[in-house]
């Protein structure tokens, strides 16, 4: 969902304790990371988020690397590692 929000310019604010989600947002690009659990950290994360302006022409190189083609090579790649 992280990307998919970033794909129509719409930043997202997640926990920086959420495993994986540093794959779906560059801080101050796609997004920003709350720093703690606390309301508090997520208030703060909301308000930078809301400030972002995102321009989407400068997101498609990274939106690129979550298209199908993409991963399929990715993962191609890394089963063909495994495999010898």
């Amino acid at each position: 969902m992280l990307v998919e929000a970033a794909a129509i310019g719409l930043p997202s604010v997640v926990s920086s304790r959420c495993l994986g989600s540093a794959d779906a947002i560059v801080p101050g690009v796609t997004g920003e990371f709350a720093a703690g659990d606390s309301p508090k950290d997520y208030a703060e994360a909301i308000l930078k988020a809301k400030a972002l302006e995102m321009d989407l022409n400068q997101l498609e190189k990274w939106l690129e690397r979550f298209s199908p083609e993409t991963s399929g090579r990715s993962l191609r790649s890394y089963l063909e590692s495994l495999a010898g």
